[in-house]
């Protein structure tokens, strides 16, 4: 997993654990020792292809291990709060959910884009907008 951490760099490691949490192509992909899960898949044709994916990944990255640099880096684990901070808190709903924390709870079960808020695509929010992409980046939620 330490070889795939430095590899990726946009995603959240924990070594205790072990897991390595990324996101690709709009999936989210945890890598334990013995399974992976795999969020966000439409159907089983989908499933297949992100399967040989993982495994193309794991196969390669295990080949040019020599190359890499382990990487023990964590990452960063998101809060609901954290997140919930830097939106706009107007309650509007026009992202289809009644509140801007239900919102930022979405956000981390990637069930929500930052491009589902409207208001925080406001030029004046683009400050909390370019700090929540960078968070759910380092969380390993955004690719």
């Amino acid at each position: 997993m330490s070889y795939l951490n430095a590899e990726l760099g946009s995603c959240f490691f924990h070594p205790e654990g072990p897991f390595l949490r990324f996101t690709q192509g709009g999936k989210t992909f945890t890598l334990h020792p013995r399974h992976f899960t795999i969020g966000g898949l439409a159907d089983e044709e989908e499933a297949r292809k992100m399967v040989e994916f993982v495994q193309k990944l794991l196969a390669e990255t295990w080949t040019r291990r020599q190359e890499i640099t382990p990487s023990y880096r964590r990452g960063r684990e998101l809060k609901v709060l954290e997140v919930y901070k830097l939106l706009p808190r107007t309650n509007c709903g026009t992202c289809g959910v009644k509140s801007c924390m239900a919102f930022a709870t979405g956000l981390l079960q990637q069930e929500f884009l930052l491009e589902d808020c409207a208001p925080l695509g406001e030029p004046e929010r683009a400050p909390n907008r370019e700090e929540l992409a960078r968070l759910l980046k380092e969380a390993g939620l955004l690719s």
